[in-house]
């Protein structure tokens, strides 16, 4: 994924792809991984966001796995600011600087 959002080449096939066709980028997001850690939850909406301002084209966040995982909490911290922080403090092992810009990366998330 790096590779093609990050490079030229990448930026190219999809501004040539954009041009021509009906473009949606759709972003997959590992559900059972989210549930385990609020974390990967911010990296995830964090490079979501990022790709969305990259390319400008309009973006659809898919959850996998939601068989084993329901995707519920995530939609639920996606809507709901005060949910997303109860889930950081529940989380109490990823204390320190790491938890701390998470909570500050939920306040964009909140913007987004």
């Amino acid at each position: 994924i790096e590779a093609f959002t990050w490079s030229a080449s990448g930026q190219i096939i999809c501004e040539a792809l954009a041009s021509s066709f009906p473009t949606v980028l759709v972003f997959v997001v590992d559900t059972p991984r989210c549930a385990a850690s609020p974390n990967t939850f911010m990296s995830n909406m964090l490079y979501a966001c990022s790709m969305l301002y990259r390319t400008r084209l309009p973006l659809m966040i898919c959850f996998n796995k939601t068989d084993v995982v329901s995707h519920e909490f995530c939609l639920d911290w996606m809507r709901d600011y005060e949910s997303f922080q109860q889930a950081l403090d529940d989380h109490a092992a990823d204390s320190g600087f790491y938890g701390s810009l998470t909570r500050s990366l939920s306040l964009v998330l909140d913007e987004f």
